[in-house]
């Protein structure tokens, strides 16, 4: 959380801004006097995180700004980041041998032709076979669909599945269905062998919604 010393100036000490009897206190109070009112900050909890942090209330005030509690500041191009990996993100379409559509999961590239998913998405050979992976079924900037692009699947150059650890591995070709689309435009996101030992904001894409649709983000905070 990010508190700066402008946005307390006229809390801490004011009387008309904080009343310990009045039961709004805790809830926040709004000054009606200014235009864009800032809530009231609960005073004893911000003593006793400055204590905490070995901070005087003096340095506080006298700081233009200072991080309490947990950095959730990430750099500018975190979200740019994130949009170029979701390229190798795409929608796994399941079909069976006579073309009838078995249902749909999530899977992602992580190397040349090499396509991750889950056991209960492709189980089997016999599922890989005929299912695609399509990738661009997303909304673009100005919230229409773009067109999607389909890559088919070969299990018989590559398939590994564990369904104890739910994953499967497959060989994804080249060129799309359709030609004129080319794999390696989607790039892929690289396995990292080591281990995280701290708290990480995580935003991966993925289709696993509630309701079946185009792809989208999760932003959450991970503890490893």
């Amino acid at each position: 959380m990010l508190f700066t010393s402008k946005m307390l100036s006229n809390t801490l000490d004011s009387k008309k801004r904080f009343n310990a009897s009045n039961s709004t206190a805790t809830r926040g109070i709004i000054d009606t006097d200014k235009p864009k009112p800032n809530p009231v900050v609960d005073t004893q909890h911000l003593l006793d995180v400055l204590a905490h942090r070995n901070v005087s209330f003096g340095a506080f005030i006298n700081d233009k700004e200072r991080v309490l509690a947990e950095n959730d500041l990430m750099p500018i191009n975190y979200f740019a980041k994130g949009l170029t990996i979701s390229k190798a993100v795409g929608r796994v379409n399941i079909f069976d041998v006579s073309g009838n559509g078995l249902g749909s999961g999530t899977g992602f590239m992580i190397g040349n032709n090499i396509l991750l998913t889950n056991n209960h998405v492709l189980a089997t050979k016999a599922d890989a076979v005929n299912s695609f992976i399509e990738f661009d079924f997303e909304m673009d900037e100005n919230n229409r669909p773009k067109s999607s692009v389909l890559f088919g699947l070969d299990p018989n150059k590559l398939y590994i599945t564990d369904e104890a650890l739910d994953f499967t591995v497959v060989y994804v070709k080249q060129q799309s269905e359709a030609g004129g689309k080319n794999l390696s435009e989607y790039g892929y996101v690289p396995i990292i062998d080591t281990e995280a030992k701290s708290k990480k904001v995580m935003l991966y894409p993925s289709f696993n919604t509630p309701v079946a649709g185009a792809k989208v983000l999760h932003l959450e905070i991970i503890n490893y």
